[in-house]
Order: C-alpha cells, then structure tokens, then sequence
C-alpha cells in the first residue's frame, strides 16, 4: 500500500505549490527590473525573468506528466528536488529586492552627509575630502589649482529684515547660481 506521500497526488501538490513559488519569485524581479530601467544589468535582470518563466512552464508541463503517469519514489523525489529550487529563486529574488533597498538607503545616506539639506550643494564634510583630491590631482599632473571663497556678507540681515523663508529662498537661488558655474 502506497503512502500518501510516495503518491502521485503528493508530487502533483507539491509541483503544483512549487510553482506557485515561481509565480511569487516574479513579482521581485519585476520590481528590480523597474528600480534599474536605466541600469547595465536590465537585459541581465529580464534574462532572470525569462529563466524563471522558463521553469514555471516546465513545471506545469511536469506537472501534466504526473497527472498521467505517477512513478512512485522518483516521482517525489523530482516533486521534492523542484520544491526546494522554487523556495530557492523565490529567496533568492527576495534577497536580492530587499539588498536593493539597503543599498538605495545607503547611498542616499551617503549623499545626505556630504550635501547641505536646504540648498542641496556640498557641504564641508565633502569639501574637506575634496580639497586634498584636487590638490593632489593638480600636483600629480602639474596643472593650475584654484580655490573660490565666497561669503554672503552680514546674511544674518536678510533674515532678520524679511524672514528665515526669504532668506531660505535667496540662499537657494545663490546655490543654484553657484554650482550652474562650476565644476
């Protein structure tokens, strides 16, 4: 007497939630198909969804063949085998969605901490690790190096006179004027 499990129902269930899985391991895909539109790795990414398509139809056609001609033992073991490779690309797609979001957050984290909230420019953090790069750049290659101070004189007035938004305001447009002429 045959076992549930060494039956042909088991192997059918269990391809059949394998392939569920697959279905789920698509939805991640697409979602780092999308964050990377622009990204070299999109033709490589769309390639990954192929596969995976791929296999979801094998597993259906397997799936098929089972319902037809159950084999006992070989039977499970291919029904067990394709399971765990389901749980696999679905892991393995979630991981690779859930990376995505840390490495969003930290470069985002990154550019916060060189740049000034307000006006969007570098701030000194920034300026500070710059300057020796430049400064060994021009040294390396023997070309000219400037520097360009610029304090907004008595700017404490401003926002005395006309108000902390105004002067948010003009402390914007000098950055966007500042930054249009440089490097």
């Amino acid at each position: 007497m045959e076992t549930f499990f060494l039956s042909g129902s088991f192997a059918v269930t269990l391809v059949i939630v394998s392939a569920v899985l697959l279905v789920y391991s698509i939805f991640p895909i697409i979602m780092v198909i999308k964050r990377l539109s622009t990204s070299e790795y999109l033709i490589q990414w769309v390639f990954v969804l192929s596969i995976i398509i791929v296999f979801l139809v094998s597993y259906l056609i397997i799936t098929i063949h089972l319902l037809q001609e159950p084999n006992g033992q070989l039977t499970t073991l291919i029904a067990i085998v394709l399971f765990f490779n389901a749980v696999f690309v679905l892991l393995i797609c979630n991981l690779t969605c859930l990376t995505l979001d840390e490495l969003k957050e930290l470069a985002l984290a990154k550019l916060e901490s060189i740049t000034d909230g307000l006006t969007g420019i570098y701030n000194r953090r920034y300026f500070d690790r710059r300057i020796i790069e430049e400064f060994n750049l021009a040294k390396r290659y023997g070309i000219e190096f400037s520097l360009l101070f610029i304090d907004a004189d008595d700017f404490k007035k401003v926002n005395d006179t006309v108000g902390h938004r105004t002067g948010d305001k003009c402390l914007i447009e000098l950055a966007r004027r500042m930054n249009s002429l440089t490097r």
